[in-house]
């Protein structure tokens, strides 16, 4: 389990320095982080089972790293970013930052301290607003959804795993009869004996097997804590013939009366009054017979009394980190960077000067007025504990030289935006992370104003090249040249020194000898086009990435 855990691979180098999985440096870092954080905590049970105490206190801290990804000013995981927040955020989009979803489907991915989220949403009854808005909402997908975000509910998806014990958490709230009308609405309405009735994909099988446990009334959010929330059982009787050779029996004789009677109005457990909203695994491993009794309508007096189940972290509590907030990694005139912390109570200490920030730091008081090159770090300090560093980069862009986008970039792959291609930051063949902008059915045209008359001797253009993800190197690149912004003439044309079948991702500068005087450059980079007939998305249009035209 440790040597799996502890590779350089899928972002897990990134996960163990920052305590989560930087946008910067992996794609879908906010889906790993949190699912990452779920495999530690049950490392960290099998380290306690084994009394293998520093691995138990290691996992165990390691299974609160979501708690470096959720934005405390709302409510929602989002990636790190540059120290920071990647932005812009909206929760409704599916991008790069997530697998197969949005930050709504994600926000509550934590069955491991479920309680520790409820913490810090703000206590019971603003977690229990922000379930009932994840399946009231009329927000649409944004983004780029796959087939997979399906069997929507407001934003909750139940064709895709990361939703599926979502409606059962609000067995940690006041309102459990909430868990009944949401289990059943799924149970009711995303299955039919058609060709279509599934959400989603039947990924190993786990569509069926939420319905099969479902429909025992039964299901464990956590495998590991040894807990299953009681939803609605949808038979009159039902036998869990077990290992041991026990059977335990499940009993709803409303079901029998009418199907629409799938709140509970009590519990009975051996034929004695049973008032948990959860089974232990102990009770059902150990036979017999559970009794539940429903109606048509919730009975609020009856669940709010029952005892709710438990998930929570206590052991070696982790600060989160700190984030910095300011408007662009990029910049021209002078702005104020903020740094805050989710972490009620903590300090924050920084540096500029690029070494590790400790106590014996600045402490933050204030905004920071950045205006020229800067790395900022800060750490979070509370009851003696530190956070992991947050760093963020800050780049000045020259502004002796305006950029103009004839043909605008692709709003999904926009990087920083307008002024990307002069920021000074090259983009790499991870090219999941950005830094580079994406364009499709246009040539990218670019016009460099240099304000007077210069003397330029090469222009370059960096592109990529991913041809399984439809980016193809431009076959040329024109370099046009003008005195006046109206009259231009071709200066140079650079191919492409790399095939379209070379396979992997690839960078690629196209430089252009033009030894002459200019004010204005005009960069003429060509689509390649439909793709070839060879390509298993033949006639589909290819993009283009690009990054970053230098000019000597």
């Amino acid at each position: 389990m440790k040597s799996a855990v502890n590779r350089n691979q899928f972002g897990l180098d990134s996960y163990r320095k920052n305590g989560a999985v930087l946008s910067d440096d992996e794609s879908e870092s906010v889906s790993k982080t949190l699912e990452y954080a779920i495999d530690d905590w049950c490392i960290a049970q099998m380290a306690k089972m084994m009394n293998k105490q520093d691995d138990y206190n290691e996992f165990i801290q390691r299974a609160q790293y979501w708690k470096n990804l959720y934005n405390d000013q709302n409510g929602f995981m989002e990636a790190r970013a540059n120290g920071g927040w990647f932005t812009p955020f909206e929760p409704t989009e599916v991008n790069h930052n997530y697998t197969e979803g949005n930050s709504w489907q994600y926000s509550f991915l934590v069955p491991q301290d479920v309680e520790g989220l409820i913490s810090r949403m703000g206590g019971k009854a603003k977690f229990e607003k922000k379930l009932d808005e994840l399946f009231t909402t009329d927000s649409k997908l944004t983004g780029d959804a796959p087939p997979d975000v399906a069997g929507l509910i407001g934003q909750y998806a139940h064709g895709n795993e990361p939703s599926h014990h979502m409606a059962y958490l609000y067995n940690y709230t006041d309102s459990p009869d909430k868990t009944q009308y949401y289990v059943n609405k799924v149970l009711t309405e995303q299955y039919s004996p058609n060709p279509d009735g599934l959400a989603g994909n039947e990924d190993c099988g786990q569509m069926s097997a939420w319905y099969v446990i479902s429909s025992l009334g039964i299901y464990n959010t956590m495998p590991g804590q040894q807990q299953f929330q009681i939803g609605v059982p949808q038979f009159d009787k039902a036998v869990i013939n077990l290992e041991n050779g026990k059977k335990f029996t499940i009993l709803n004789s409303g079901q029998s009366i009418s199907r629409a009677n799938i709140y509970l109005q009590g519990m009975n457990l051996n034929k004695q009054a049973y008032n948990k909203i959860y089974l232990d695994y102990n009770t059902i491993y150990n036979g017999g017979e559970f009794e539940v009794f429903t109606g048509k309508l919730p009975n609020k007096m009856f669940v709010a009394g029952l005892e709710k189940p438990t998930s929570a972290i206590t052991d070696n509590l982790i600060v989160s980190d700190p984030y910095i907030i300011a408007p662009s990694k990029t910049f021209k005139k002078p702005f104020d960077a903020e740094i805050k912390c989710g972490e009620k109570g903590a300090a924050i200490y920084y540096t500029l000067d690029g070494s590790t920030p400790t106590v014996s730091s600045t402490q933050y008081t204030g905004p920071l007025n950045i205006s020229t090159n800067s790395t900022i770090k800060a750490i979070a300090i509370k009851d003696g504990k530190s956070s992991f560093v947050a760093e963020a980069h800050f780049f000045k862009i020259r502004d002796d030289i305006k950029l103009k986008l004839v043909n605008k970039y692709l709003k999904d792959y926009a990087d920083q935006g307008d002024e990307t291609l002069i920021n000074g930051i090259h983009g790499t063949t991870n090219w999941h992370v950005g830094n580079w902008q994406g364009y499709q059915g246009n040539d990218l045209i670019a016009i460099l104003d240099l304000g007077t008359v210069k003397t330029v001797n090469k222009v370059s253009l960096g592109a990529l090249q991913d041809v399984g993800s439809w980016i193809v190197f431009p076959p040329t690149v024109e370099y046009w040249v003008s005195n006046d912004g109206v009259n231009y003439k071709l200066a140079s044309t650079v191919s492409t020194k790399i095939a379209i079948k070379e396979p992997g991702a690839k960078t690629q500068e196209y430089p252009g000898e033009l030894n002459t005087n200019a004010r204005y450059i005009k960069v003429v980079a060509k689509q390649y086009g439909p793709l070839p007939e060879w390509h298993e998305a033949k006639g589909n249009p290819s993009y283009i990435f690009a990054d970053e035209i230098t000019v000597e």
